[in-house]
């Protein structure tokens, strides 16, 4: 699981997002993943993003670009078809504008069945709000009580590329 964005506390301006260079199958083949969006805000000013890109980060298709609070976790999926063979990066994003209004969602479940093969190596993504962590469990594990103020959130996960 990966989450992008904050959780509470004061919005930063600027983009939480990474991505996962793979090889589509010949065949093509689907993507599927599960999202949980949550926002105060609009789609003019914030957005929950997933793109398919090449390894220079020129989105070639954007398979979602909404702004919204979904309730729990929503499954996507997209055809590959028209990037079999190639190499491409999928790329998650949230954008928030700075003006204190949260946006984030959670990720889960990625797969592309049909034999996807992982290039480059595994990577850890961090994503910190504010330089001094005072939070440092996972999404899950974490809790934000009514009244307190949380103002670091480090999050941290590995994706392995097997």
């Amino acid at each position: 699981a990966a989450f992008l964005g904050t959780p509470g506390g004061g919005e930063p301006f600027g983009d939480a997002s990474f991505y996962q260079q793979f090889t589509v199958p010949a065949g093509g083949g689907t993507l599927s993943y599960w999202y949980k969006g949550f926002t105060t805000d609009g789609i003019s000013f914030d957005w929950q993003d997933a793109y398919i890109t090449n390894t220079s980060n020129t989105i070639l298709a954007t398979i979602m670009h909404v702004c919204i609070t979904t309730g729990g976790y929503v499954n996507v999926t997209y055809n590959l078809a028209a990037f079999a063979g190639q190499t491409v990066r999928l790329q998650f994003l949230v954008h928030q504008d700075g003006f204190g209004d949260q946006t984030n969602m959670y990720l889960d479940d990625v797969t592309v069945p049909g034999g996807v093969t992982c290039t480059g190596t595994s990577k850890t993504f961090t994503y910190t709000v504010n330089p001094t962590p005072n939070a440092t469990a996972p999404p899950a594990s974490q809790t934000i009580r009514s009244g307190s103020s949380i103002t670091t959130i480090l999050n941290s996960a590995t994706v392995p590329c097997t």
